[in-house]
């Protein structure tokens, strides 16, 4: 069997030397005062939403429910961003003229991953953090079970999913067969059909080893069984190294071979043929803007819909957790209300996106240079999904029987979805020639601000 060698150390020491001046150089000046700032105040909500919410917390069933939905909401980040990391990394396509090795290249993902994700614990730390501050009654040991179930989550999700999705990735090398075009359908390309469903994959084996975590850590935490921590422990490291272990020996033989592959199949195939779809959801808005801002709204929402599909889902599972925030709680209406800011603040906001990764100066060459018609058209294709949230955020609230909290969304959500919209898009174009840092102080401070109006309903 032949084997690879592995990376010298002077590629991981290039590598490393290469990202601390990339990181130094964006954090110069005014941006690193920003950035700061902004950890100050991501810092300051969670520390103020932490207690606050844990106060509202008194028995096992609300401390379980919780941290399993904050556990919930990290897993599907992580399933799903894991994949962006290692295939959609910005600079794939430099390295990939370069003779850098499979493992020296995934060493440099992973890190990259994981530092990226490393954030999705905050809201696990503001929680124990409330457990521990705050006055109230909670079951004992909640505080380190809020910490430790999301944690060990991460620890063995992340590398799982990496595994997978570098699995799914190997399989673009052979030949199709008749499960991958079951598999496929008519949405996606044959030779990609394992690629589709890897994150989701991902995402059940961290639910459902999740499962077993949450049970766990239960007995040993809060039915003093102490005796069940360290297998809890060892063993959610031990799914991680493993998998991690596994993932690099697919990427020392293969990732030089699957990135330009994925590249290929990468652009799904309604826009192969012609090079856009005659219809993607969304263009119907066309009708409500002048006929000379249309070409640009055309072009930016197909860009959108081509490489963002997934933001139905979010919408949808946006949808389900609006539900259960209507009719449940204090200032059910409000509760909404900061859900849709987060949801069209985070995780749908298309303003940087368009500045950085759909990017496209030929695009751009190919259409009259009308500033104002571009900027009224680039507004409106990041409107859609975030007023579909708004609709479906007032639907449920609508569903209580309460008018009034429906008027309350509806109206605070339209102005704040508007603020959120104006903002982004003027924040991404002053942050053009870096809109992947832009674009994360955005959402640190939008996070940030939720969390602190979170405290306070």
């Amino acid at each position: 069997m032949k084997t690879v060698p592995a990376p010298t150390p002077s590629v991981r020491r290039a590598f490393l030397r290469a990202r601390w001046r990339m990181l130094t150089r964006r954090l110069r000046g005014p941006v690193g005062l920003v950035a700061v700032l902004l950890v100050g105040l991501a810092v300051f909500g969670l520390a103020y939403a932490g207690p606050a919410l844990a106060a509202g917390l008194a028995t096992e069933v609300q401390v379980r429910d919780t941290v399993f939905w904050a556990g919930t909401l990290a897993a599907l980040v992580f399933s799903y961003t894991s994949f962006e990391v290692f295939f959609r990394a910005p600079d794939a396509r430099l390295l990939a003229a370069l003779p850098v090795p499979g493992a020296a290249r995934f060493d440099d993902l992973f890190v990259r991953a994981v530092l990226l994700h490393l954030p999705l614990l905050l809201p696990a730390a503001a929680l124990a953090w409330g457990f521990a501050t705050s006055p109230g009654p909670h079951p004992p040991g909640a505080a380190l079970y809020a910490l430790l179930v999301p944690t060990i989550q991460l620890v063995f999700g992340l590398p799982v999913a990496i595994c997978l999705h570098l699995l799914a990735g190997r399989s673009l090398l052979g030949q199709s067969n008749g499960l991958r075009k079951v598999l496929a359908g008519a949405s996606v390309p044959d030779d990609a059909a394992l690629l589709v469903y890897a994150p989701a994959v991902g995402l059940l084996a961290t639910l459902v080893g999740g499962i077993f975590v949450d049970l766990f850590l239960r007995d040993a935490l809060m039915r003093q069984k102490t005796s069940l921590l360290a297998p809890v422990l060892l063993g959610g490291l031990a799914i991680g190294v493993w998998a991690t272990v596994q993932a690099r020996k697919i990427a020392a033989t293969s990732l030089h071979l699957i990135l330009p592959r994925f590249g290929e199949v990468d652009v799904p195939p309604p826009y192969r043929e012609d090079g856009v779809r005659k219809v993607v959801p969304g263009e119907g808005l066309g009708r409500f803007l002048p006929p000379a801002t249309l070409p640009y709204f055309l072009r930016d929402i197909r860009q959108i819909r081509r490489r963002h599909r997934l933001d139905r889902v979010l919408v949808l599972g946006f949808f389900v957790a609006a539900l259960k925030l209507a009719h449940g709680g204090p200032a059910p209406g409000w509760r909404v209300v900061i859900a849709l800011t987060l949801m069209n603040g985070v995780f749908i906001v298309s303003a940087f996106r368009l500045r950085g990764e759909l990017a496209s100066p030929w695009l751009d060459r190919t259409l009259p240079d009308n500033r104002r018609m571009a900027a009224l058209g680039r507004l409106a294709a990041t409107a859609h999904h975030p007023l579909v949230a708004l609709g479906l955020a007032t639907l449920a609230a609508l569903t209580t029987g309460d008018v009034g909290s429906a008027a309350l969304v509806l109206g605070a959500g339209l102005g704040l979805t508007a603020a959120l919209l104006v903002a982004s898009d003027r924040l991404a174009e002053l942050g053009r020639g870096r809109a992947g840092l832009t674009a994360s102080l955005w959402r640190v401070a939008i996070a940030s601000l939720c969390l602190i109006a979170g405290g306070l309903v």
